[in-house]
């Protein structure tokens, strides 16, 4: 099994979705108040990072949105430890 991936970037969190990446879930930074968002790893991840950070990612817009609030509902489910 891959190790998992963290983020704790709501935005980045819905763009790797949108990629393909598969969102097990939130767990508690340690720091008060701070979620990550964890994924299990992708061999394409750091190609999705650079699509991210260089502004050249290609998405819709509406299926961006879908994401994001996949993302949120997930904030609300029990965390796990």
């Amino acid at each position: 099994m891959e190790k998992p991936f963290k983020t704790s970037d709501l935005g980045k969190a819905a763009f790797y979705l949108l990629r393909g990446m598969t969102l097990l879930g939130c767990v508690e930074s340690g720091e008060k108040g701070r979620l990550f968002f964890v994924f299990t790893d992708h061999p394409e991840r750091d190609n999705f990072e650079e699509e991210w950070t260089s502004g050249h990612d290609q998405v819709s817009a509406s299926a961006y949105f879908r994401a994001e609030r996949q993302c949120k509902k997930k904030l609300q489910e029990p965390i796990e430890a």
